[in-house]
C-alpha cells in the first residue's frame, strides 16, 4: 500500500444513519467506503462502535451498483434480509 492509501485505510468514517426504536440502525447507503477493502475496515470498525453502544439491530442497504461489498457484510456477520 502507498502512503496515501495507508492514511486513508487508517482514517476509516464510522457508519451513521437513522436511529429506530428498538436500539437499533439504519446505516445512510451514501456513507459506504469508496472501495471494498475500505469498506471491509469501516464496517468491522462500525460494529466494534454498535456493539459498545449496544445497538440491538443495524440495516444495512448496498446499492445494486456495489454488490461487491455483499461477500464482506456476510463475512461480518449479516445475514440478507431481502434482495
Amino acid at each position: 500500500m502507498s502512503t496515501t492509501q495507508d492514511q486513508e485505510y487508517d482514517q476509516v468514517t464510522l457508519l451513521t444513519g437513522r436511529d429506530d426504536i428498538y436500539s437499533g440502525i439504519t446505516v445512510d447507503s451514501k456513507l459506504l467506503a469508496k472501495t471494498s477493502a475500505l469498506f471491509e475496515r469501516q464496517l468491522e470498525q462500525s460494529l466494534v462502535a454498535w456493539r459498545q453502544a449496544k445497538r440491538r439491530g443495524i440495516w444495512l442497504s448496498i446499492p445494486h451498483d456495489r454488490t461487491e461489498l455483499i461477500p464482506i457484510a456476510q463475512k461480518l456477520g449479516f445475514i440478507l434480509h431481502h434482495a
